[in-house]
C-alpha cells in the first residue's frame, strides 16, 4: 500500500510529510502517540489532585472577571458533591463569557493547578452539556499525538484507521511473530496503541509498560541487533593492508 493513496493524491502533502521522514504507511503507523487522556470517567472535584488530569462534570455557580497581572475570567463551578473549583481563562470575549450563565452544566477535562483560591483549570477542554441531557463518556482513551504538519489530529486518525484496514488483508511481514518470538502480531500492537480498547491500561501506557509498547521496543533493540551484525559481517570481508615496520 502506498502512502500516496491515503492522502488524496495531494502531492504537497506528500511532500510535506516527507520533509519530516514520513514516506511510507509503515512511517505513518509509527507516528505513535506521545500520551493518552482518560476521558472514560469522572472525577469529583474534592478529589482531584495538582498536576493529574482528570475530569470533572458541575454546574456553573458564577463567572465574573478578574482585574491581576493579566485579565482573567473566572468561573466558578460546583460538582453534584458540594466540592466547587475555579476555572481560570486568560483568552475569551463576550460570547465566551455569555455562554457561562449560572446553572449551566458541563464537563472539564485539564490539570489543576495553584491559583488565587487554591486548586484551579487553566484552559480546561469544555464540552457544555444540553439542558436535561447527559451525553455518555468516552468509550476509549484519547491519544495525543507529536505534532505533524500538514495532518491535524482528527485527519491523522481517520487515515491511521484506513491504513490499519488496509493491513487486515495484507499483514506486512512479522519475522518475530512468524517465528513464535512474539505472542502479538505488529499490527495488533500499532491497533491497540493507536486506537486503545476500552479496557486498555491506562496506568501501563502512560507508563510506556503495556505488552504492545514493550512488543515494539524488542522488536526495535532486535533490528538494532541485526543491523550491527550485518555491518559488522561486512567489515570482515576486508582486511587491512599489512604494513613494515619502521626501520
Amino acid at each position: 500500500m502506498e502512502l500516496q493513496d491515503f492522502l488524496g493524491n495531494s502531492k504537497a502533502l506528500s511532500a510535506r510529510l516527507a520533509a519530516q521522514g514520513i514516506t511510507t504507511t509503515f512511517d505513518l503507523l509509527l507516528h505513535l502517540p506521545l500520551r493518552y487522556l482518560d476521558k472514560t470517567r469522572l472525577t469529583s472535584i474534592a478529589a482531584l489532585r495538582y498536576g493529574v488530569a482528570a475530569q470533572i462534570e458541575a454546574r456553573v455557580v458564577q463567572a465574573n472577571t478578574e482585574m491581576g497581572r493579566k485579565r482573567s475570567l473566572a468561573i466558578l463551578l460546583e460538582d453534584d458533591y458540594g466540592g466547587q473549583i475555579v476555572v481560570r481563562m486568560f483568552y475569551f470575549g463576550r460570547k465566551i463569557m455569555a455562554r457561562f450563565t449560572p446553572g449551566t452544566r458541563l464537563r472539564c477535562f485539564g490539570e489543576p493547578g495553584r491559583g488565587k483560591t487554591g486548586l484551579e483549570l487553566y484552559h480546561p477542554s469544555l464540552q457544555f452539556l444540553p439542558q436535561g441531557q447527559t451525553p455518555p463518556l468516552a468509550a476509549r482513551l484519547e491519544p495525543v499525538y507529536p505534532k505533524l504538519d500538514g495532518l491535524g489530529p482528527k485527519r491523522l486518525t481517520t487515515i491511521i484507521s484506513k491504513i490499519l484496514e488496509g493491513y487486515k488483508n495484507t499483514p506486512p511481514q512479522d519475522p518475530l511473530f512468524d517465528y513464535g518470538l512474539e505472542t502479538l502480531t505488529l499490527i495488533n500492537c500499532l491497533q491497540y496503541l493507536h486506537f486503545p480498547p476500552p479496557d486498555a491500561n491506562f496506568s501501563q501506557l502512560s507508563d510506556k509498560q503495556s505488552p504492545p509498547q514493550l512488543r515494539l521496543v524488542r522488536e526495535e533493540l532486535t533490528a538494532q541487533q541485526l543491523f550491527m551484525r550485518q555491518s559488522r559481517a561486512l567489515q570482515q570481508q576486508y582486511t587491512a593492508l599489512s604494513l613494515a615496520p619502521l626501520s
